[in-house]
């Protein structure tokens, strides 16, 4: 997976610059505000695996390389699937 926090930071600066521009000015290490994405990313990520092996979701890959997972007896999208656990 490619590292995009210097892409996020960027658009997020381009489409609200003053929300940027006061987590530069609490914190000006950047490096620490790209700790903290970190951090809370892993904590999602590590919820979302919680939460896939609570509801026993299972997968499938089509030859295509699309995957669908199966939640409550229903195929849906991965997309869905990250709604749903939201």
């Amino acid at each position: 997976m490619p590292d995009r926090r210097e892409e996020i930071l960027n658009k997020i600066w381009q489409s609200d610059s003053s929300l940027l521009q006061v987590a530069i000015v609490l914190n000006s290490d950047v490096s620490l505000i790209k700790y903290a994405m970190d951090e809370y990313m892993k904590e999602c990520c590590l919820s979302l695996l919680e939460y896939v092996a609570k509801n026993t979701i299972t997968h499938y890959v089509a030859p295509d390389g699309i995957v669908e997972f199966k939640y409550k007896g229903e195929w849906i999208t991965r997309e869905q699937l990250f709604e749903n656990f939201l």
